[in-house]
C-alpha cells in the first residue's frame, strides 16, 4: 500500500474524543493580585491592567509611549531593570502586563522573561523598583485522543491541540513507527499530557505521562517512568525501553523520495547505477539528527556527496548524511554526538536536483537498507523497579480509554508511587 498518510500531509477529518476548550483565557485579576508581593502601591482595585504581546520590531520605549507614558518617564523604568533583565531586547510574542494608576501614569510593569519567571517593575514612594519572581503555575493532566484520517499532525490539531503535541507523541514512538511512511488512515492515538496554566492562561505542554498508538492494527503503549535504579524515559508496561539503538529516521518530518536499490536511473548522471541509501525529501534547512550515539569520523565536502557527515557508532555500524546545506555548530571529525542531536541541515549540495537528505547505513563496512534493519531496545526497567512500573501502568493506561477529569500533577514526584504522585498538588 502506498504511503497515503504521510506525517505532514494535508487536511483530514478526525473523530475527537473529548470536547474542545479555549487555548487561552482572559487574565484573572484575582490571580494577578494573589501572585504579587508588595505594599499599598502594589495592590488594590485602583489599578487597571492591560496585556500586551510584543510584535516584531517593537521596543519597550515605543510600547510605553503608545500607551501615553511621558517620554521623560520611560528611561526610569528601563534603568530600573538593569542587572536583572535587558528590556531593550524584547522578543516577538513576549508578554507584558501594564498597570495604570487611578490618577493616570504607569504604576507597574510585568514582563515574562521565561516560561516560569517574570520581571516585576513597580512604582513606589522611592521610585521604580524591580525584582524577579516565579509565575504562579498549575499543572493539569488531560486526555487527548483521535483517529487519523490523513495525517497525525492534522488529527492532533483537529482534536484541539497544538502541533508541538504531535511532535512529542511521534518522538515517543519514533523507534517503532516511521511517521514518514508507516501511518495509515484509521490509525488511533490516545495520550495523557500535562498542561501548564499560568495567570489563567494556557502556557504550554509538559510531559506526556502515558500514550498509545494503534498503527495498522498493532497497538504500541508507553508510560513515562523514573525509578530508583531506572533512568527517566518511556517504557512499555512490561518494562522494555521504547528507545532503540538507532532512530527509524534521521528527520522528524519528511517523505521518502527514493529508496534503497541496486538499480536506479540517476537524474543528473543520466545512467543506471546503485542507490545505496534512502532519500528523504524535506525543505532546505530542516534539521538532520544523528541516528544513534557515536563519533563523527568525517564532516566536510566530498565530491558528489556534497556536504557530508559520517558517524561511527560502534565496531559494526556507521551512518552517513549527504547533500547537507551546512553543519550544526561544533560538528567536526572527532567529536562525540548523542542520538537525536542535530548534526546538520537539509540542502542540495553535490549531485542533487533538489533539497533532500540521502541517508546511508553501513554494517561491517557494507551498505545495507536501514528500513529493513531490526535493532534491540535500550536498557529495560531495573528488576527492582518493575513492581512500581506495573502499579503506575495499571493506574494510567485505563485512563487512555475514557475521559479523565482534570487533576494536579506534582513534577517533584518521580511517579514511582503511581496514582499518588499524579494526584499530589504542585508545590
Amino acid at each position: 500500500m502506498a504511503a497515503a498518510a504521510l506525517f505532514l500531509a494535508g487536511s483530514a477529518a478526525v473523530r475527537a474524543l473529548r470536547p474542545d476548550r479555549p487555548r487561552e483565557t482572559a487574565p484573572d485579576q484575582a490571580a494577578v493580585a494573589a501572585g504579587r508581593a508588595g505594599g499599598a502601591e502594589s495592590s488594590g482595585p485602583s489599578r487597571s491592567w492591560v496585556e500586551v504581546r510584543v510584535r516584531a520590531g517593537q521596543t519597550l520605549y515605543g510600547i510605553l509611549a503608545s500607551r501615553g507614558l511621558a517620554a521623560s518617564e520611560i528611561p526610569e523604568w528601563i534603568a530600573a531593570a538593569r542587572g536583572l533583565y535587558d528590556l531593550s531586547r524584547l522578543r516577538p510574542g513576549q508578554r507584558l502586563r501594564l498597570a495604570t494608576a487611578a490618577g493616570g501614569g504607569l504604576a507597574a510593569l510585568w514582563c515574562d522573561t521565561g516560561p516560569r519567571e517574570r520581571l516585576v517593575l513597580e512604582r513606589g514612594r522611592n521610585g521604580v523598583a524591580a525584582r524577579r519572581e516565579e509565575i504562579p503555575c498549575s499543572v493539569h493532566v488531560r486526555r487527548v485522543a483521535g483517529v487519523v484520517r490523513d495525517s497525525l499532525f492534522q488529527a492532533v490539531e483537529d482534536a484541539g491541540e497544538g502541533p508541538e503535541l504531535a511532535v512529542a507523541l511521534a518522538e515517543i514512538f519514533a523507534w517503532d513507527i516511521d511517521f514518514h511512511r508507516d501511518v495509515r488512515p484509521g490509525d488511533r492515538f490516545a495520550l495523557l499530557v500535562e498542561e501548564e496554566w499560568r495567570d489563567g492562561a494556557f502556557a504550554g505542554y509538559g510531559r506526556i505521562l502515558a500514550a498509545s498508538f494503534v498503527n495498522r492494527g498493532r497497538t504500541y503503549r508507553a508510560v513515562y517512568f523514573r525509578g530508583e535504579r531506572t533512568p527517566a524515559g518511556y517504557y512499555t508496561p512490561e518494562g522494555r525501553s521504547l528507545r532503540k539503538q538507532f532512530l527509524r529516521s534521521p528527520l522528524k518530518f519528511s517523505r521518502i523520495s527514493s529508496g534503497f536499490t541496486r538499480r536506479r536511473f540517476h537524474p543528473i548522471l543520466k545512467r543506471v547505477r546503485p542507490h545505496l541509501g534512502i532519500d528523504y525529501a524535506a525543505p532546505a534547512g530542516t534539521p538532520v539528527r544523528a541516528a544513534a550515539d557515536g563519533r563523527v569520523i568525517f564532516a566536510g565536502r566530498k565530491g558528489g556527496n556534497g556536504n557530508f557527515v559520517k558517524i561511527r557508532h560502534n565496531r559494526t555500524y556507521m551512518t552517513g548524511y549527504l547533500h547537507l546545506r551546512g553543519f550544526a555548530r561544533g560538528i567536526r571529525a572527532g567529536v562525540r554526538v548523542r542520538q537525536g542531536q542535530v548534526i546538520g541541515y537539509v540542502g542540495q549540495t553535490g549531485l542533487a536536483t533538489g533539497p533532500h537528505l540521502c541517508y546511508r547505513f553501513y554494517k561491517n563496512g557494507r551498505f545495507v537498507n536501514p528500513l529493513t534493519m531490526r535493532f534491540p531496545p535500550a536498557v529495560p526497567v531495573a528488576r527492582t523497579d518493575r513492581a512500581a512500573l506495573a502499579r503506575l501502568a495499571r493506574e494510567l493506561l485505563p485512563r487512555l480509554r475514557r475521559d479523565v477529569p482534570d487533576y494536579l500533577a506534582d513534577p517533584a514526584q518521580n511517579l514511582l508511587a503511581g496514582a499518588a504522585a499524579l494526584r499530589a498538588p504542585r508545590s
